[in-house]
């Protein structure tokens, strides 16, 4: 199992924990920490059958993990550019591709949740958890979080000081 180096801190942590838990059900398991730059280009070659990633998103929406990590990969039409499973499901396809074109917020969202099942059901990714981040600062300071994550120190404010009793 290869863990992908741009994981935060606590990730070699959590990939020794799986493999240790894939040990113990009988999956011969050797746990390999490495930076980015090494992991990736053995992803690429498929050296790794078993990987732990993962995938930021600014939008929020799950088609553009849909469609660079599990699309049939079609270089022209941009299709599946970090497919390095070569996963591939016409159907899954078909939901994204209905999915990208739909303008009704509601229709466009059942979309992407069954072309999201059925590539959870074909097990090709197992999601293990999904990360918060957290902020801290001073009680006279706010600061309102990014959906990315990235942080933006201009959006810190200062809260007004209040009146002394």
């Amino acid at each position: 199992m290869a863990l992908d180096g741009g994981l935060r801190d606590e990730a070699p942590g959590l990939v020794q924990a799986v493999g240790q838990m894939w040990t113990r059900i009988g999956v011969r398991t050797m746990v390999e920490a490495q930076p980015y730059a090494t992991f990736i280009g053995r992803a690429s070659r498929r050296e790794a059958p078993a990987a732990l990633l993962t995938w930021g998103n600014s939008t929020g929406e799950v088609s553009v993990l849909l469609n660079s990590v599990l699309r049939t990969p079609d270089r022209d039409a941009g299709h599946g550019p970090a497919n390095r499973l070569l996963y591939s499901n016409a159907e899954m396809d078909r939901q994204l591709a209905a999915a990208q074109t739909e303008m009704d917020d509601a229709r466009r969202e059942d979309l992407l949740r069954r072309a999201s099942l059925t590539a959870l059901e074909d097990g090709m990714i197992v999601p293990l958890y999904l990360q918060n981040a957290i902020w801290a600062m001073r009680a006279n300071l706010t600061y309102e979080a990014r959906m990315d994550e990235r942080n933006d120190p201009a959006a810190v404010r200062l809260i007004a000081a209040r009146p002394a009793r």
